[in-house]
């Protein structure tokens, strides 16, 4: 069985990421089954916030090297990116949303429940 434990703080933060009301509206406290369509919400709701996450990341990494930046737009690019995802690899809460993602895909490719396990 696969699992993903989720702080308080992982909580907290990604509450007010989520935009779908029906992702807002679980009690993050109480045991809760997610069927299939609900998954399906929660993988696409996680994903977003993984975009929206990382894009932030690279932005806030941009500003930091402003203009210094190699003269081959892939280059740039790839730096950029790897610059980012050290920055995100340090965040707890980046591991956990990327393990809930995982999570979750599997659930949804195999059509599968998943039980939350609430506090």
């Amino acid at each position: 069985m696969a699992r993903v434990a989720v702080s308080d703080d992982m909580i907290d933060w990604l509450r007010p990421r989520l935009v779908d009301a029906r992702a807002r509206g679980i009690d993050a406290y109480r045991d809760t089954r997610f069927e299939p369509e609900l998954v399906r919400v929660w993988l696409t709701e996680l994903r977003r916030v993984s975009n929206t996450v990382s894009s932030e990341a690279r932005e806030a990494v941009a500003g930091q090297h402003g203009p210094r930046q190699a003269r081959d737009r892939v280059v740039a690019a790839r730096m950029l990116d790897e610059a980012a995802e050290r920055v995100l690899a340090r965040d707890p809460r980046w591991k956990t949303l990327q393990d809930a993602v995982a999570l979750l895909e599997l659930a949804h490719e195999s059509a599968t429940c998943v039980d939350v396990r609430g506090d």
